[in-house]
């Protein structure tokens, strides 16, 4: 899995980062529960991307959140409320306009669809 995790995403989907490291951790864009209180199916691309030690622990602990809109397009948001799209072209800031927050709501939401 992580070879097929590093082969769609192989940098850092942090934004703004540049980390390449083949031993990055392998984060839970939402948060792992084991069973039996988790539901079965938890781990997969659909939920997992890259981060270096310290964007994880930033990521764990700091005031940043983080959905997976689409496998390997991450929007996350920051404690200043602005939106962050991170995609294979890299990072792009929405801001913190009407735009950038439709954007995190539909992503939050889980309405995004992928195209056929």
């Amino acid at each position: 899995m992580r070879d097929g995790l590093l082969a769609r995403s192989p940098a850092s989907v942090f934004p703004h980062s540049s980390s390449t490291y083949r031993t990055m951790d392998i984060d839970h864009t939402v948060p792992y529960r084991p069973p039996p209180q988790g539901p079965p199916g938890q781990t997969g691309m659909h939920g997992l991307g890259p981060l270096n030690r310290a964007e994880h622990r930033l990521k764990t602990f700091g005031d940043i959140r983080v959905v997976q809109a689409i496998p390997g397009i991450f929007l996350w948001r920051t404690v200043f409320g602005r939106t962050l799209v991170v995609d294979p072209s890299g990072t792009s800031d929405l801001g913190t306009g009407a735009f950038a927050d439709a954007v995190w709501q539909l992503g939050t939401a889980g309405r995004f669809t992928v195209p056929v």
